[in-house]
């Protein structure tokens, strides 16, 4: 069974592809014996070894089973937990075109994972066919104009506040690692 370390011979990066493979061979009842031989990596990723399923890298989140938390050395946890966070980070420039051109439908805000007053936005505009939208909505949206960039600070915050504590770890209020 692989564990959190990566086999001699083999990057973070690599080994987590082959984990990956690994439980998809698993998932799929084939029996892939770990390690694979190491020349059974290609360039692009695929393990070529008997029971390795290769998972396309738009499918990965949905259908790998993650190596347990437990069997992660410290040190690799907190990169994965900095790659998660990373992934999460919002955008400025996205919520600001959102909010320019479709302001009133509320959907920057529900890129900024803000969904409750996002439906609310899009709910008064199109059930009031525009005109609701016009007078409270498009006064909201040029609000979120000077709101976004705190807006996106706290979900960037949180959002890496969740990848250290999936992977077991602390921050500080800070937001340094314990």
């Amino acid at each position: 069974m692989p564990g959190g370390v990566p086999e001699p011979g083999w990057t973070v990066e690599e080994h987590h592809w082959a984990v990956a493979q690994f439980h998809e061979g698993i998932a799929n009842g084939l029996n892939p014996e770990w390690p694979p031989p190491r020349e059974s990596l290609m360039p692009d990723g695929r393990i070529t070894a008997p029971g390795y399923v290769y998972v396309a890298p738009g499918q990965r989140a949905a259908q790998i089973l993650p190596v347990p938390m437990s069997q992660l050395a410290p040190q690799q946890a907190a990169q994965l937990a900095e790659r998660d966070a990373q992934a999460r980070q919002l955008s400025m420039t996205p919520a600001y075109l959102l909010c320019i051109f479709l302001g009133s439908l509320g959907l920057h805000r529900f890129y900024m994972r803000r969904k409750g007053s996002g439906l609310a936005m899009l709910l008064i505009t199109v059930l009031s066919a525009g005109i609701l939208g016009l007078l409270i909505c498009l006064p909201w949206a040029i609000v979120d104009l000077f709101l976004i960039p705190g807006i996106i600070r706290q979900e960037d915050t949180k959002a890496r506040d969740d990848s250290y504590r999936r992977y077991g770890l602390a921050l500080t209020p800070g937001g340094q690692q314990w």
